[in-house]
């Protein structure tokens, strides 16, 4: 696959999602994992974020954490807000507010790292 039907895939994946096909958008996220696994992980965390969002959709929220988990370790590399903040939401829904906590605590530092930059570039950062 290449970077141009990869690109493709995933605005497919996103507008599904939008549309609440989140069937017929996991089962393309699903197609490109694997793919994003061998670009980076910054795509790779991309496609994990929208499957644990599917699974935080169907309330399977311990699957969608254990997409999740292995980059909300405390030496994580992972700087997305989004991740951390998702992760909240589905620790909460389990009743585990120790880890919900830390992780919407996380989501917030990490977001109000980036916002200078975001304003820099005149960026308005979606919720």
């Amino acid at each position: 696959m290449n970077p141009e039907q990869y690109g493709q895939l995933m605005e497919k994946a996103s507008k599904l999602m939008n549309e609440g096909k989140i069937d017929e958008a996991e089962k393309i996220l699903r197609k490109l994992l694997p793919e994003a696994e061998n670009i980076g992980e910054k795509e790779k965390i991309i496609v994990l974020n929208n499957l644990a969002s599917i699974a935080h959709l169907r309330e399977k929220d311990e699957q969608g954490l254990a997409l999740l988990e292995p980059y909300l370790q405390a030496d994580t590399p992972v700087e997305s807000p989004y991740t951390f903040g998702l992760a909240a939401q589905m620790y909460a829904r389990l009743d585990r507010r120790n880890e919900a906590e830390r992780c919407l605590n996380r989501a917030v530092k990490i977001f109000d790292k980036k916002l200078p930059h975001l304003r820099e570039q005149n960026l308005d950062p979606q919720s």
